[in-house]
């Protein structure tokens, strides 16, 4: 008994875009309006996936997604640099950073990174003050 809504949003400065329900709602709004015209039948992407690695295995084709994980995962941790720096950031000097976010050492007995002031609380990142690179 709860609103299920999954989706994506941008917002620019020209409109904006939502797409929602395995892509069965796609607009963009403002100056460049448009509307995806929903696919008969709907194709699931997770089902798509499987069935392209299925074929790509029992017809002996080479299929490796680790380049586009890889890019997809740098582009999540780029955005939070760019959030938690309030910067705009190139590629490059995002994977040039200096900055570590990992323990020396790895392990449950092992000191964290960061730990909690007096109050409890954990630092937060201040756009315009935290370093990300």
């Amino acid at each position: 008994d709860c609103w299920n809504y999954v989706a994506e949003n941008a917002h620019g400065v020209d409109g904006s875009l939502e797409c929602v329900d395995q892509r069965a709602i796609f607009n963009i709004t403002g100056k460049n309006p448009w509307r995806y015209e929903k696919e008969t039948p709907v194709v699931d992407a997770y089902q798509k996936e499987h069935d392209d690695l299925f074929h790509a295995i029992t017809n002996n084709l080479d299929y490796n997604e680790a380049e586009r994980g890889a890019n997809s995962t740098m582009t999540a941790i780029l955005g939070r640099m760019a959030a938690y720096s309030g910067k705009e950031l190139e590629w490059k000097a995002a994977l040039e950073s200096k900055i570590e976010l990992l323990p020396k050492e790895l392990g449950f007995d092992k000191p964290a990174p960061v730990n909690p002031g007096p109050d409890g609380l954990y630092p937060r990142a201040i756009p315009g003050k935290t370093q990300v690179i």
